[in-house]
C-alpha cells in the first residue's frame, strides 16, 4: 500500500557561537543532505568512512564535468551551425555579434593607440619646453 514510515531526527549544533539545526535527518543513515539553514545544502554523517566516499564521489563528479568541458564546447559551435542553417534570424544575429565584438575590439585598440600618442606627445612637448628655457 504505502511505503513503510521512516524515522527522522532533528539534529541541533553549537558552532562557536551559533547554534545551528538540522531537521527531518533519517536516523538510520550513515550520512544524510541536510539543508543549511539559511539556505545551502550540508552533507552530514557520523561516519568517516561515508564521508570520505562522499566526497570522493563529489570530486569525481566534478572531475568528470570538467572533463567532458571540451566535448560541451564542440557540441554548442555544431548547435550554432545547425542553428544558423535552420534559422535565417539567428545567423544573423550571430554575424550582428560578431561585427560589434570586432569592431569592440577595433575601438578598443584605437583607445590605446591614440593614449600611448598623446603620452608620447606630452613627453615630446615638454622635452622641447625645457630645451627652449
Amino acid at each position: 500500500m504505502g511505503s513503510p514510515p521512516r524515522m527522522v531526527v532533528d539534529i541541533t549544533i553549537k558552532v562557536g557561537e551559533q547554534t545551528v539545526t538540522f531537521q527531518k535527518i533519517p536516523a538510520m543513515s550513515d550520512i544524510a543532505d541536510a539543508n543549511f539553514p539559511g539556505g545551502g545544502n550540508m552533507v552530514i554523517s557520523g561516519s568517516r568512512e561515508s564521508m570520505n566516499a562522499e566526497v570522493a564521489a563529489m570530486r569525481n563528479r566534478s572531475s568528470e564535468i570538467l572533463g567532458s568541458v571540451d566535448h560541451h564546447r564542440s557540441v554548442i559551435e555544431s548547435c550554432d551551425k545547425m542553428l544558423q542553417v535552420l534559422n535565417p534570424e539567428f545567423a544573423e544575429r550571430q554575424r550582428q555579434e560578431a561585427e560589434n565584438k570586432a569592431l569592440r575590439q577595433e575601438l578598443s585598440e584605437l583607445k590605446a593607440m591614440m593614449a600611448d600618442f598623446f603620452k608620447s606627445s606630452e613627453k615630446t612637448s615638454g622635452s622641447n619646453n625645457s630645451k627652449k628655457q
